[in-house]
């Protein structure tokens, strides 16, 4: 009998511990959407939709008067402005090609793009504020980006892998030092408003709100900038696209930590930021949806008051798989010296 309940009690035990173990084995919040990034940053290929759009932009009057017409011309554009993205992923031959639809002060433009490692293909709009001339509607303009780093006279644009391997480097400081207890959380998928035809097996959210904002700014100038300097500093290609010397590393971190206290001061002082919020959906490892809104404001010198608020959606398809690109490489593009001795403009 005693032999019996041994055995029947070993069996429950062992099956707590398959529990606990599988239990411990799920990832956390923070840890799913570290990882998640991570595999994004590796894939071969995707389709992807992306929104965003400018919900809020509130400037006091004091503020548009000092910097003139132009600056109320600007922010009449911006709000209200929206902007829808369609966009192909390629990363060996490297391509990219996209769709903006740009809507901003009642007018809507398309734009079409082809992206790869050495040309861009880009489809003008026919507005007419460009007095584009009629021979170039409808075409696409051909841009050497070689040829075009060499004209504005800056370092060598990195190349994908190296840019790839940047992003996930910095993606990885900015998450690390961030608390899981105070700014991630899962989400019940029902709770997190997923699009129709977006699946997730895990849904995490990432927030800095009112409640942890102060720590928030703690963490960011003690932990992440001090870092993130540190990493891109030591980037022997990244140095050499922003052109800057170890001369240059030196001011800028002896500068970071001279006026340290001061930027903490302001940012607590002058910055709310009642929303900033990142929620990810992820499937089988990688992101499928991801959604970013910001709400904050900003108080200057005079007491004035900035209020922005802005969202972000995206969403992620076909990863892996055969891309199918929305345009055929054009054999008819325009020279840019074309377009601009067409137009008058010489290059």
């Amino acid at each position: 009998m005693k032999n019996r309940l041994h055995k029947v009690a070993m069996l429950f035990i062992a099956a707590a511990l398959i529990i606990v173990a599988g239990c411990s084995a799920s990832a956390s919040p923070k840890e799913s959407l570290e990882k998640a990034t991570q595999k994004m940053a590796e894939v071969t290929s995707y389709d992807s939709t992306m929104s965003f759009g400018i919900d809020e932009l509130t400037v006091p009057d004091e503020l548009l008067q000092e910097d003139g017409a132009g600056a109320q011309y600007v922010i009449g554009l911006l709000k209200g402005a929206k902007v829808n993205v369609k966009a192909v992923y390629q990363k060996e031959p490297l391509r990219t090609d996209m769709e903006m639809d740009i809507t901003a002060a009642g007018i809507s433009i398309k734009i079409p793009m082809i992206m790869t490692d050495k040309k861009m293909f880009v489809k003008i709009p026919a507005l007419p504020m460009l007095m584009l001339p009629e021979q170039y509607t409808d075409k696409f303009v051909e841009i050497d980006l070689e040829e075009l780093a060499k004209q504005a006279e800056t370092g060598a644009m990195l190349d994908t892998a190296a840019q790839q391997k940047l992003g996930q480097e910095v993606s990885g400081i900015i998450l690390k030092h961030f608390d899981e207890k105070t700014y991630f959380s899962s989400l019940k998928k029902e709770d997190a408003a997923l699009p129709e035809g977006v699946e997730a097996d895990q849904v995490v959210r990432f927030q800095i709100n009112e409640g942890n904002y102060q720590q928030a700014v703690e963490t960011i100038v003690n932990q992440v900038l001090p870092e993130l300097i540190d990493t891109l500093t030591k980037n022997e290609d990244f140095m050499k696209m922003i052109e800057s010397t170890n001369e240059d590393v030196t001011k800028l971190k002896a500068d970071f930590e001279a006026n340290k206290q001061e930027t903490l001061d302001q940012l607590k002082t002058n910055l709310k930021v009642n929303d900033f919020s990142i929620v990810g959906a992820i499937k089988d490892g990688y992101l499928s949806q991801q959604t970013a809104k910001i709400n904050l404001d900003f108080t200057d010198e005079s007491g004035g008051i900035v209020k922005v608020g802005g969202s972000l959606t995206a969403e992620y398809h076909n990863i892996n798989k055969a891309p199918k690109f929305l345009y055929e490489i054009p054999t008819d593009a325009v020279k840019m010296d074309e377009l601009m001795s067409g137009m008058g403009l010489g290059m």
